[in-house]
């Protein structure tokens, strides 16, 4: 059975990313190394997937587009692979961060289908 899954990295006090404008972001020196592992159920497979980003390959202020969608009339979701690397624009993260912590808050309710950066 597939399930629908978020990886989401929030940006708070304690995040290595917090306190980075686009500015900073773009003149920083640093590579994002993002794993993950899991386990496929109907074999108990283990599983590990790895990519790592530059500055520069990090799209400021976007989500990714839901690429898992519920088909209403059978009743499950379909994987859409063809939206696997489309983002879109979600808001402007040029604010200070309690604000931005505010306005993620409110798109929560609105966009559940991918994480946001």
């Amino acid at each position: 059975m597939f399930r629908p899954i978020i990886v989401r990295h929030v940006i708070d006090e304690s995040s290595p990313l917090y306190g980075l404008t686009r500015e900073s972001l773009l003149s920083a020196e640093f590579e994002l190394i993002m794993t993950v592992e899991g386990i496929v159920e109907a074999t108990g497979m283990t599983f590990q997937a790895r990519t790592s980003f530059l500055p520069d390959e990090i799209l400021w202020g976007h989500k990714f587009k839901p690429m898992v969608l519920m088909n209403e009339k059978l009743s499950k979701y379909e994987v859409h692979y063809g939206l696997f690397d489309h983002t879109e624009r979600v808001l402007d993260f040029d604010v200070a961060p309690v604000e931005t912590e505010e306005l993620e808050d409110e798109l929560a309710h609105h966009n559940n289908a991918s994480g946001f950066m």
